[in-house]
């Protein structure tokens, strides 16, 4: 009895460990169809380095963010709640993370003469008028006037 009681527990627990290998595995691969097909919008948050040109073609402006930061949090929400994306082309970028795009945005601030031990996030980078916009206001701001 002991002996089929332990070759059924083995069969279960392998069943298990089975089970649980075929759940990763599809997990990862639904994470990464989703990752590429959300990348190139301008509504989700990047999921992998971006390449440094990767620009939403006509897009206005660049808003850089940090993954986290509580003030990009808020112009996030109100981008959402204001459905700007669907109203106005511009493209977002990363920058805590990824470090190409934080040489992306260093270069937009030395345009507007913005060193880079003064830079923060939200950072908004006007590409028809080549100015820079700092902070929650002065980015919401900017949408409010393109709305």
């Amino acid at each position: 009895m002991n002996k089929t009681f332990y070759s059924i527990l083995v069969v279960i627990i392998l069943g298990i460990i089975g089970f649980a290998v075929y759940q990763t595995t599809k997990s990862e691969m639904n994470s990464s169809s989703n990752n590429n097909s959300t990348q190139s919008t301008s509504e989700s948050a990047p999921q992998s380095p971006e390449p440094k040109d990767a620009v939403v073609p006509g897009a206005i402006a660049i808003l850089f963010y940090g993954e986290g930061c509580p003030h990009c949090t808020n112009v996030e929400k109100w981008l959402s709640d204001n459905k700007v994306a669907d109203k106005v082309k511009f493209d977002k970028h990363e920058v805590w993370y990824n470090k190409d795009n934080q040489n992306l945005l260093a270069e937009k601030a030395n345009v507007c003469g913005i060193a880079s031990d003064k830079i923060g996030v939200p950072f908004l980078f006007d590409n028809i008028n080549n100015k820079c916009y700092s902070g929650e206001i002065e980015v919401e701001d900017f949408f409010k006037g393109k709305l």
